[in-house]
């Protein structure tokens, strides 16, 4: 990207009381969108700032601002499906009091790191380099679904007389692995563009739902599954002055990817990735011991099915704070007051939290966890209280995005992952003087 300096022209500020002096101005920028564009990003956001001043009394005040601004930046290396990643930060701030202190005019520096990337598939060669997190593409498949429709115009002010024209676009899309399928579910968004009997163009839109499974061996739940869906065809045909019935063949492309830590053969002319390069892991065990009251008297425990959820990770100086719960599903034999030996089921969550040393990690990592679960022990103290053991497995693993430059071979991996396209320090300068 090139360099350039542009300058955004703001109002000055008026201040809440007349000021004597500035103490200090406190300034970030905050919610940052971008878009590509016809050959540019345009790049919003604010600058919020906390404005520390002296009043006439003596007396210090905070008055807090948010600065709107937008701007273009160029792109000279453009294609479809790009994706922009922006981060902005304050070179330098400059301000005066105007008008005898009841005024504020500031110049504020803006400077944009902009990183332009494309997502790709790459044949990578694996190599005794650092370790990184890499989608490995284990499968690939296409699977053709042809969906058929009928749509009544019930309307007597929207009769059929001819369909100029008709379009279908796959919505709310959804997928998931099970073993040894993937299941794929959505909506289809069908529109209509016709002639009624009085020579009126009208417009109708319809949705329908759709549900695909295809058979793929070797896949879990533990793999992740991308979908593109794809109408590769719509056609048509009106069988009545009130009804339509469509023909859709729907095009959907299977990317089966594991996520792996592998090294790589680095290459300094080879494409740039941004990929996750592993900085540290741990791994932590914890036995849970949990009491819990039966509602009915138990005479002999089945089964203790155990799963930590809701996940949640927070950071703190050389820690990982790891908080979830724990959902036991517990079988047992009852002795009811009509029947004894009756199956039962009950069930319970437990808050969950611990804490995982993992010294150096620094704010703006990703932090990964795997998390595995087993009942040790089961001990009934009466017929009414049971007590059980929970040992539970984590392993953490930390990474730090990067970019790195890989070496592309035929015979390598196949990866999927942003590849960088272009990137540049832009500047502009934010006039709030006028």
């Amino acid at each position: 990207m090139s360099n350039f300096e542009q300058q955004v022209n703001l109002k000055r500020l008026e201040l809440d009381r007349t000021v004597n002096k500035i103490k200090d101005i406190k300034a970030e920028v905050e919610a940052v969108e971008s878009k590509v564009r016809e050959g540019k990003i345009i790049f919003s956001g604010v600058v919020a700032e906390d404005i520390i001043y002296v009043g006439q009394e003596g007396i210090i005040y905070h008055q807090f601002e948010e600065l709107d601004f937008s701007i273009c930046l160029p792109v000279e290396k453009e294609s479809e499906d790009q994706e922009v990643e922006l981060t902005p930060w304050i070179e330098y701030l400059d301000f005066q009091l105007a008008d005898e202190g009841k005024h504020l005019e500031q110049k504020i520096m803006l400077k944009v790191h902009t990183l332009l990337m494309k997502e790709s598939q790459l044949k990578v060669k694996p190599g005794a380099a650092d370790t990184y997190r890499v989608a490995v593409i284990v499968n690939e498949v296409e699977k053709e679904q042809i969906i058929e429709d009928k749509f009544s115009f019930r309307s007597e002010m929207n009769r059929l007389k001819q369909v100029e024209e008709a379009t279908a676009e796959v919505k709310n899309l959804e997928s998931k692995l099970v073993s040894g399928q993937a299941i794929i579910q959505g909506k289809l968004r069908q529109q209509f563009f016709f002639c009624d009997e009085q020579d009126i163009s009208r417009q109708e839109e319809r949705e329908s739902t759709f549900d695909v499974s295809v058979d793929i061996p070797d896949v879990n739940s533990d793999l992740q599954l991308e979908v593109e869906p794809l109408i590769d065809s719509l056609d048509w045909q009106v069988i009545g002055p009130e009804t339509i019935s469509t023909r859709i063949v729907l095009k959907l492309q299977l990317r089966i990817i594991d996520f792996r830590e592998m090294g790589l053969a680095l290459n300094p002319t080879g494409p740039t990735m941004v990929l996750d390069e592993a900085v540290l892991s741990n791994q932590k065990q914890t036995i849970e011991v949990n009491t819990f009251e039966l509602e009915s008297f138990a005479s002999n425990i089945r089964n203790i099915d155990v799963e930590l959820t809701d996940l949640e990770l927070g950071m703190i100086s050389d820690y990982i704070i790891v908080e979830g719960q724990l959902e036991y599903d517990i079988y047992y034999l009852a002795n009811l007051q009509t029947e004894p030996n009756v199956e039962c089921y009950q069930q319970e969550a437990v808050p969950f939290s611990t804490l995982i040393k993992t010294c150096g990690i620094e704010t703006g990592m990703e932090v990964v966890i795997k998390e595995a679960t087993e009942v040790e022990e089961i001990e009934l103290l009466n017929n009414k209280t049971l007590k059980q053991e929970t040992l539970i497995d984590l392993e953490v693993s930390v990474f730090k995005r990067e970019q790195v430059n890989v070496t592309v071979d035929e015979t390598g991996r196949l990866i999927t992952g942003q590849v960088v396209i272009d990137e540049g320090i832009e500047e502009f300068i934010i006039d709030i003087s006028t």
